[in-house]
């Protein structure tokens, strides 16, 4: 469970990855998915309990719009899993009140994309990629094999792969703290085809929210 605490970090910035041998054990920023080194799988369920569904069922059934990627690694046509897991709600000091559905997309290329609704305090400062690009270079900073970018003006981190350690690339986008979504692409492929998948996500999202 992720959350965007009151200490102005991005959703998933208390879920970074560290980096670690091959076979050991780092987070998914963002979904908090755990990654196993040479035992992570990207058609294993990252929930644990998720349901497994097809990709219209998942249109039908969350609560926001999400962007299934279109590369050559990664598009519709190359989806083996689609599982739906839950985001719990904020409590008592945080938002929304209620819980939300998480997304998680396997392809045949070995990527999983995840897609986790924000989680907020109520005192939250409003939704913001210039607070998003400084947190991920606050945590680049701290020498833990973070890597900070921009894809069409938007921030991205990402950390590169361990031989069959999987890397990943995250995004957070939105327009305000209650429809902000943390994007996840995770695979044991090249870090440049993550890239191309979490630019295929921004892309689409751009077109439907024009600045």
């Amino acid at each position: 469970m992720n959350f965007w605490a009151q200490s102005r970090q991005p959703h998933g910035a208390g879920r970074l990855p560290g980096r670690v041998p091959s076979g050991g054990t780092k987070i998914a920023p963002g979904v908090g998915v755990i990654l196993e080194g040479d035992n992570w799988d990207p058609n294993v369920d990252p929930y644990g309990a998720g349901e497994e569904v097809s990709l219209d069922q998942a249109r039908s059934r969350v609560e926001y719009e999400f962007y299934p990627p279109e590369t050559a690694q990664a598009s519709d046509g190359s989806i083996r899993h689609v599982w739906l897991g839950s985001e719990p709600s904020g409590g008592k000091t945080m938002l929304p009140a209620q819980s939300q559905t998480t997304v998680a997309l396997a392809y045949a290329s070995g990527i999983q994309v995840n897609v986790v609704p924000w989680v907020y305090g109520r005192d939250a400062p409003g939704f913001s990629q210039e607070r998003n690009a400084a947190a991920y270079e606050k945590a680049a900073s701290q020498g833990i094999g973070i890597d900070v970018a921009q894809i069409d003006a938007i921030p991205v981190r990402s950390e590169k792969g361990n031989g069959s350690s999987p890397g990943w690339v995250e995004v957070n986008l939105g327009t305000t703290n209650a429809d902000a979504l943390d994007i996840s692409v995770i695979g044991t492929v090249p870090l440049s085809d993550l890239y191309d998948v979490a630019g295929s996500i921004i892309e689409q999202w751009l077109a439907d929210h024009p600045s």
